[in-house]
């Protein structure tokens, strides 16, 4: 009879492993759900909290795509004031190059600065964010940029010349 209840113990623990790998397989992958990020989130580190509300902010934009590394590009202080606000409500989900065939082709370097500096890289094509800083390195997929992707393309447009830095 002890062999019966043996038996019995083993298919039950076999069953119910079947059971949560069947569930398992079933069940919305973490990447089916990624986490959703504020631009604050994404910039902040162990040594500062993102800050927005400071008064002093700004946003050197650079092309990447540029032969003279050493210009920025020109836009007016209310146009980078804008971009700056779009930028803060961005949402933003993380983005592993390893895991896909596609990698990140940088069309921008920005240097944000709020309460410390950012350097920054943005595929405008793409819509994804490269954050560099002392504790971070990360890419992440920008969710909602097309406000900022518009003020970008018009501040561009505006001032198609490029000012020395």
């Amino acid at each position: 009879m002890s062999k019966n209840w043996k038996l019995a113990g083993l298919i039950a623990i076999v069953a119910i492993a079947i059971g949560f790998g069947v569930v398992k397989y079933n069940s919305p992958n973490a990447s089916d759900n990624p986490k959703v990020y504020t631009m604050q989130e994404v910039l902040s580190d162990s040594l500062f909290t993102a800050d927005f509300n400071v008064k002093e902010k700004s946003l050197d934009i650079r092309d990447v795509n540029s032969l003279k590394e050493s210009k920025s590009l020109a836009i007016s202080e209310e146009d980078e004031q804008e971009l700056i606000n779009a930028m803060e409500q961005w949402t933003l989900t993380e983005y592993n190059p390893s895991e896909s065939n596609e990698s990140m082709v940088p069309t921008y370097r920005l240097y944000l600065t709020i309460n410390t500096g950012y350097s920054l890289y943005l595929s405008s094509e793409q819509k994804r964010l490269y954050v560099m800083s002392q504790d971070i390195e990360a890419s992440y997929n920008i969710q909602n940029g097309d406000e900022f992707f518009t003020l970008l393309e018009k501040a561009i447009q505006k001032n198609t010349h490029y000012a020395l830095t």
